[in-house]
């Protein structure tokens, strides 16, 4: 339970559990999905930061295009279809089954490391797949 309109107005610190940005019923979840345009704009500039972290730890551009799509269907509530040169759309397909919410809250599956070692290998790289989990702090 946390600060947000939910429970500020069952605490009765408000008369209202409408979120100060868009209007709608603010729950945590709603703390992550609003898509007011401020939110929207923060939302655009954590994943762009996401993305060059991705680049950073040298990651596949298979898995970079999944995460992007992933996440941002996650926030949108659409599905983004990976680009026709993907070849992880299994990987992609398991992580919307086990839940792209998850994946933002830190619990993404283990086969992205093991995805991630592969490409490593694939490109010679000394860099392994287990230590490569974000973001960094």
């Amino acid at each position: 339970m946390c600060g947000v309109g939910k429970f500020l107005k069952i605490w009765k610190e408000s008369e209202t559990d409408a979120c100060p940005r868009c209007g709608l019923k603010e729950d945590a979840c709603h703390v992550w999905m609003c898509q007011a345009t401020s939110n929207q704009e923060i939302w655009n500039t954590k994943l762009g930061h996401l993305e060059k972290w991705l680049i950073k730890k040298q990651t596949g551009l298979n898995i970079t295009q999944a995460v992007k799509a992933g996440l941002s269907g996650w926030m949108s509530e659409s599905i983004i279809a990976l680009p026709p040169t993907n070849t992880i759309p299994e990987l992609h397909r398991k992580q919307e089954d086990a839940g792209w919410g998850n994946f933002f809250e830190g619990f993404h599956l283990a086969d992205w490391q093991n995805q991630q070692d592969s490409y490593y290998q694939e490109i010679r790289s000394q860099r392994s797949g287990l230590l490569w989990n974000w973001p960094d702090p």
